[in-house]
C-alpha cells in the first residue's frame, strides 16, 4: 500500500522507478519510508533484508507489487493466514507463464531480472533451483519451452507503469465499441457491439488493441481458457468463511 500511496502522489509518472523521495531525491525503491518496528526500510530492504532471507519460499518474490508492468500484477484481496499459499500460487502460475516471467530465445531461457534479485538467497543453485520452481507453475507450452534451453539468464524487465492508460492524461473523451462475445457464442445481451461513452481517448485505443489481439489469437487457434476443477462435495450455495 505504501508503494501505491507513492505513485498515486507522483501520478502522472511513466515509470514509477523515476519517483524519488525526500531532498537527496533517492529512488522510491531505495527510499526508507516506511516504518516497521520503529525501523526506517525501503521497499528493497524490505524484499531483501527481511522476507527473501527468512521466508524461503521463491513464491515470496510474487507478492510484492511495484507498479510496473514488469512486476507481478496486484492482487484483488490482501494476504492472509488463511489465504495466503492459494494467492501466492495464483501469482507464481500467473506470472511464470507470461512474457514477464520467461521467454525462450534460441537456447537461452530470458527470465526476469526480479529472479537475480532473490538471487541465490531463494535459489541456492541458481541455475537448476530457478529451472525446478518454473517447471513448477509452468503451463504445458511454457513448460517445452524451459525444456528446450540450456543456460537461464535474467534479462527480462519493463519499467513502465502498469494501468490502463499508461501514465496518459487525456481529458478528451471519446467513444469505443468492441465485441464482449468474441467467439459468437451469443449470450444475450454479449453478442453486440458494446458502446461505452465517456472513454478517454488513450484507455478506448488501449481497449480496441486488446481486442484485436484476442481476434487474431481466435484466428490462430491460441484463445485458451484457464478451468478450474473444483471438489466432488463443492456446494456454490454455501456461505464463505
Amino acid at each position: 500500500m505504501a508503494v501505491i500511496e507513492q505513485i498515486a502522489q507522483a501520478y502522472p509518472v511513466k515509470q514509477p522507478s523515476r519517483i524519488t523521495i525526500g531532498p537527496d531525491a533517492v529512488p522510491m525503491d531505495q527510499a526508507k519510508f516506511i516504518t516497521v518496528g520503529g525501523r526506517k526500510l525501503s521497499p528493497r530492504d524490505i524484499r531483501t533484508q527481511i522476507v527473501y532471507p527468512n521466508w524461503q519460499d521463491p513464491r515470496v518474490i510474487y507478492g510484492f507489487f511495484r507498479g510496473e508492468i514488469g512486476g507481478p500484477s496486484i492482487l484483488n484481496e490482501a494476504f492472509a493466514a488463511d489465504n495466503i499459499n492459494a494467492l501466492l500460487d495464483e501469482a507464481a502460475y500467473d506470472f511464470v507463464n507470461s512474457l514477464r516471467g520467461a521467454e525462450k530465445r534460441g537456447q537461452i531461457l530470458h527470465v526476469s531480472t526480479l529472479y537475480a534479485e532473490a538471487g541465490t538467497t531463494l535459489f541456492p543453485n541458481f541455475q537448476n533451483d530457478l529451472r525446478a520452481h518454473l517447471l513448477a507453475y509452468s503451463t504445458e507450452r511454457v513448460r517445452r519451452e524451459i525444456e528446450g534451453t540450456r543456460s537461464i539468464q535474467p534479462s527480462i524487465w519493463e519499467a513502465d507503469i502498469s494501468d490502463l492508460a499508461g501514465a496518459e492524461k487525456d481529458p478528451e473523451l471519446s467513444y469505443v465499441a468492441f465485441n464482449l462475445d468474441p467467439r459468437d457464442w451469443g449470450f444475450n445481451h454479449l453478442d453486440a457491439p458494446l458502446d461505452i461513452p465517456g472513454v478517454p481517448r488513450n484507455v478506448a485505443r488501449l481497449v480496441q488493441e486488446r481486442n484485436d489481439k484476442f481476434q487474431r489469437m481466435i484466428r490462430k487457434g491460441d484463445f485458451q481458457g484457464r478451468v478450474i476443477v473444483l471438489p466432488q462435495d463443492y456446494d456454490p450455495g454455501a456461505e464463505i468463511q
